[in-house]
C-alpha cells in the first residue's frame, strides 16, 4: 500500500496543452492618441498649387507628342493678330480632332476649326481658329511667340 501512497506523491507527467491555460488571442489595443493638443496649436500650411494628377500628366505630355511645337514665321503672326488662329507644327500621323482635344485640354479654350497642311518638307501645319470668346494672342505669349 505503502506504493499506492508514493505513486500519489509523485508529480504526474502531463503534456504541456493540459497544464497551460488556453491563451486566446487578443490583437493588442491602440493607444488613443491625445488629439485636442494637436488641435489646439495652430499650423500654418503653405498653399501649394494643385498639381495635376497622373492621369493628367500623361495627357499632358501626350499632348506635347502631338503638337510638337508652334510654328513662327510672319505670316502666322498676322493669323493670331488678325484672324484668331494659331499655328502648330504637328505629328504627321494626327487627325483633326485630335489636335483639337490637344488644343482644347493644354490651353483650356474652345476650338472652332482645324484646318492642315503638309509642306514640302514633310511637316505637317494645323492652323488652329479659336472661338471667338478666346484670344489665340494670349496662348502666343503663354508660349513665348510675341
Amino acid at each position: 500500500m505503502t506504493d499506492k501512497k508514493e505513486q500519489d506523491k509523485e508529480p504526474k507527467t502531463t503534456t504541456s496543452h493540459e497544464t497551460e491555460p488556453v491563451k486566446s488571442k487578443k490583437t493588442p489595443q491602440k493607444k488613443e492618441t491625445d488629439n485636442t493638443q494637436a488641435k489646439k496649436t495652430p499650423t500654418k500650411l503653405k498653399e501649394k498649387k494643385p498639381e495635376p494628377k497622373q492621369d493628367q500628366k500623361e495627357t499632358l505630355k501626350g499632348n506635347w507628342d502631338i503638337l510638337k511645337f508652334p510654328h513662327l514665321s510672319e505670316k502666322s503672326i498676322a493669323n493670331i493678330e488678325l484672324q484668331n488662329k494659331i499655328v502648330f507644327i504637328v505629328k504627321s500621323s494626327s487627325k483633326r480632332t485630335e489636335i483639337k482635344k490637344a488644343v482644347e485640354t493644354m490651353f483650356g479654350v474652345k476650338v472652332e476649326k482645324v484646318n492642315m497642311l503638309t509642306t514640302t518638307k514633310g511637316d505637317k501645319k494645323a492652323l488652329v481658329r479659336l472661338k471667338p470668346d478666346y484670344s489665340a494672342l494670349d496662348i502666343a505669349t503663354r508660349l513665348g511667340m510675341m
